[in-house]
């Protein structure tokens, strides 16, 4: 009851004067209906409101103010959201525009575990059983995209578009790779039509590799000689070669082999595996670098990551050796390493 010597009204927490007719009551304070008011508004609340730091506003006016934006449309957040990077964005949002994409079930992957590779492809980690890698690039293989070779393999689309699988393509790449490193300094004896070439699948060159003791995994040459005299007069060369290589792959594996065949005809096919085999792909880089496309930069990329003692640890030795040194005492460095005495 509100005396009229205003000696039992309360005081307008507000305005501070008393209150005669109607109060309304706040976290313990009192205020004239027309003095509750918005903080961001001004207007007088009616109905719901909203305390934020000693402050009242209107619903729609607080998230205006002071709900999270969405980093994506910056509009408020009103509501669930989802937190992604040190943002935060409207489910929607994040779904549409910022979740990555499921190869497999082309369906956005908001939460929940999820498996990606170096080419920016993502899958659900639920459809991992069914997902295999491209044996020549690494990126995800399944059902609907790609196919499985007749030894093992597993081919994705990209790869397939250039894959080597005839004689006369892969010894025009072969013809390639030799003119190639002709250009670089690495000039060998033999002409190129003189060195036989052959395709095989990765059982007949796995074959092969426990006959010879090698173990480069894409392909092999293989040397014979003849001699006069205790002198050797004629060398014979030929490269095996896996098939179905896409043509980056296939160029920088013949430019290897290639390789192989100069340090035998320099008699230094023998020594030091790390740079026999180390220095062989230095030659794949310098026929990988030229074309500067995605795949080539991968297997670029796989070359100076490998653990591989020879392949990997002797590549980045003999590249170095070569980057800092030059062409030509790289190759004196071959010989030097990698000497064999002559039969």
């Amino acid at each position: 009851m509100v005396s009229n010597s205003y000696g039992t009204a309360k005081r307008c927490a507000k305005c501070n004067k008393y209150i005669t007719e109607t109060s309304l009551e706040v976290d313990g304070k009192s205020f004239h209906p027309w003095c509750f008011t918005c903080k961001a508004c001004g207007k007088p609340i009616q109905g719901n409101f909203i305390p934020h730091k000693k402050n009242y506003y209107h619903p729609s006016c607080y998230t205006e103010n002071h709900a999270p934006r969405c980093a994506e449309c910056n509009r408020p957040i009103d509501g669930a959201y989802l937190k992604h990077d040190g943002k935060v964005y409207h489910e929607s949002c994040y779904r549409d525009n910022i979740a990555k994409v499921c190869i497999v079930c082309n369906q956005a992957i908001v939460t929940g575990s999820s498996l990606h590779n170096e080419w920016g492809e993502h899958i659900h980690a639920e459809h991992k059983p069914w997902v295999e890698h491209c044996n020549s690039c690494n990126r995800f293989v399944f059902s609907k995209h790609g196919y499985k070779l007749g030894d093992g393999r597993f081919q994705c689309p990209e790869c397939s578009k250039t894959e080597i699988i005839r004689e006369r393509d892969a010894r025009r790449v072969m013809k390639e790779a030799y003119s190639k490193l002709a250009q670089y300094g690495i000039r060998i004896t033999t002409p190129v039509d003189a060195i036989e070439h052959q395709l095989v699948d990765s059982k007949r060159l796995n074959h092969l590799h426990k006959s010879s003791g090698s173990g480069d995994q894409y392909g092999l040459t293989h040397s014979s000689y003849q001699s006069r005299n205790g002198k050797i007069v004629s060398r014979d060369f030929k490269i095996y070669i896996l098939s179905n290589l896409p043509y980056e792959v296939y160029l920088s594996v013949v430019a290897h082999e290639l390789f192989h065949v100069w340090q035998n005809e320099h008699d230094c096919d023998g020594g030091d595996a790390a740079w026999r085999e180390g220095s062989a792909n230095v030659a794949s880089y310098l026929v990988l670098k030229d074309l500067n496309n995605a795949l080539a930069v991968h297997h670029i990329k796989q070359m100076d990551e490998t653990e591989d003692i020879n392949y990997g640890e002797g590549y980045r030795r003999a590249l170095k050796f070569y980057q800092v040194r030059g062409m030509r005492p790289f190759l004196a460095e071959v010989e030097r390493r990698c000497f064999r005495a002559t039969p």
